[in-house]
């Protein structure tokens, strides 16, 4: 195809820019994976016939990558090409782990990819489960450019409406689009507000830099309790939990009592749970300044019905918080997590991921910032980040008449050189589903399998408080 023939769509946007630079390091990728249980097995053929409806529905899925006059382009694929492979003889966890670090053909397409992994049938409790007997893992790799939570989410739904259809023999309509890919436009838009109010406001602009920047000098603890490792095969590794239904009702309902979001309960627990683990390994200090990043769906600043608006909407550069608790978080918990769920709340409504972001386009070039972003080994300036995507149960809106889903699975890999840990929580049909993702040129297996075992008995014993 002449370029002439080509159907470009529009240059990248800065963040899309940055996904593709992290995508050609092998980070920032991302892996979904519904769990799911049928009442016929889901054969190769109904399966790729499926995901064929989704490439046709899916404006996002149609995308790939271009060069256009010296510049980044988004433009249409040729045509429809799958990648997708029924993978046997493989735990769960190895193949996610591989498409975080999956490679894509970003030049032709597709930028996505989809693995199919039969499970062992598990113990019937009930008639249903009996019917529902075939297992599944079906892990959807997307290029982060192209899809973020939101974005990522609604297509799991899709997969699961078209498969649940299709076993129960109804008609899938392809005409009937879902999602658009859309643009920084509205993005942008936000940034200049801020940038006007920061340039008006000179004591304003010295205040977010100060919030940004304060903790950012403090050495972590866990580079005292963990030294660094000289291995070559730095990457990011993942631990799971899903609590039960009774312990994430519990918990959900003292944040509510305590008057604070399941998100700031969240936080506390992770920092209460990092104090018993590194108490053991190094000399606590009597407070400790956790710096962390909180993750911003960009839609709940953008105007009109966001529903469609599909791609990638985060914060071009990660919104982090510091926040100083004591050593004995546990004995003083719930007071400490209302001061911390205040200062999150405020810097929410006052658009402080904006005004950061405006901030360092002010200050940076384009240059600066892609430069050396995912290849610095520079030593990490927070302790976590955390991804939640809260309930994420009314996303899913498919019948399930003859195909459920059971769990969902979120992961990504991170800046392993210079980051620690990424956490990516949800809640699916009554459960708290939480993993883990950290890199093992800082921390290991043990440690992570240990946080999440005292996070359980963290969440229960405060649940009770």
């Amino acid at each position: 195809m002449s370029s002439s023939e080509v159907q470009w769509l529009r240059p990248v946007t800065l963040t899309e820019e940055l996904m593709e630079l992290g995508h050609r390091n092998r980070l920032y990728l991302t892996c979904y994976t519904l769990h799911l249980a049928s009442c016929q097995p889901l054969h190769h053929d109904l399966v790729y016939s499926g995901l064929t409806h989704l490439f046709r529905k899916v404006e996002v899925l149609r995308v790939c990558l271009g060069q256009r006059d010296g510049q980044l382009w988004l433009r249409q694929m040729n045509g429809c090409n799958l990648d997708f492979k029924i993978v046997e003889q493989r735990k769960t966890e190895e193949v996610e782990e591989e498409l975080t670090h999956y490679i894509y053909n970003t030049s032709e397409g597709p930028m996505w990819c989809v693995r199919l992994l039969a499970l062992p049938p598990t113990p019937s409790s009930t008639d249903l489960d009996s019917i529902f007997s075939h297992n599944y893992a079906l892990m959807l790799g997307i290029h982060h450019s192209l899809a973020d939570g939101f974005t990522n989410i609604n297509i799991c739904n899709l997969v699961h409406t078209i498969l649940d259809d299709m076993v129960a023999g109804r008609p899938v309509n392809d005409e009937q689009q879902v999602g658009k890919l859309v643009g920084d436009e509205q993005t942008q838009k936000l940034y200049e507000e801020q940038r006007q109010k920061l340039l008006g406001d000179p004591e304003l602009k010295e205040r977010v830099r100060k919030d940004f920047q304060d903790g950012a000098d403090t050495r972590p603890l866990f580079l005292d309790a963990f030294p660094v490792s000289g291995r070559t095969d730095v990457k990011t590794c993942f631990v799971n939990i899903q609590f039960d239904k009774n312990l994430t009702y519990s918990f959900r309902r003292k944040c509510k009592e305590e008057g604070v979001t399941l998100h700031s309960g969240l936080v506390g627990i992770i920092n209460a749970t990092l104090i018993n683990l590194l108490n053991d390994h190094c000399e606590m200090p009597h407070e400790i300044n956790f710096r962390a990043g909180h993750d911003i769906n960009l839609r709940r600043y953008y105007e009109g019905d966001t529903t469609g608006i599909y791609g990638n909407h985060v914060p071009t550069f990660g919104f982090r918080t510091s926040f100083k608790t004591s050593e004995n978080l546990m004995s003083n918990f719930w007071p400490t997590v209302k001061e911390f769920h205040k200062k999150l709340h405020s810097h929410l409504i006052e658009r402080r991921p904006l005004q950061v972001v405006a901030l360092k386009l002010m200050e940076k070039s384009k240059s600066e910032i892609l430069d050396g972003y995912f290849t610095s080994q520079g030593t990490p300036d927070s302790y976590y980040t955390v991804s939640n995507m809260g309930d994420v149960t009314p996303l899913f809106t498919g019948e399930s008449d003859c195909v459920k889903v059971v769990k969902l699975t979120r992961l990504a890999s991170i800046r392993y050189m210079n980051s620690f840990i990424c956490f990516y929580a949800h809640s699916l049909n009554g459960r708290l589903d939480l993993t883990m993702g950290f890199s093992n040129r800082f921390l290991d297996h043990k440690f992570a399998r240990g946080f999440m075992d005292m996070m359980s008995v963290n969440m229960t014993t405060l649940s009770s408080s």
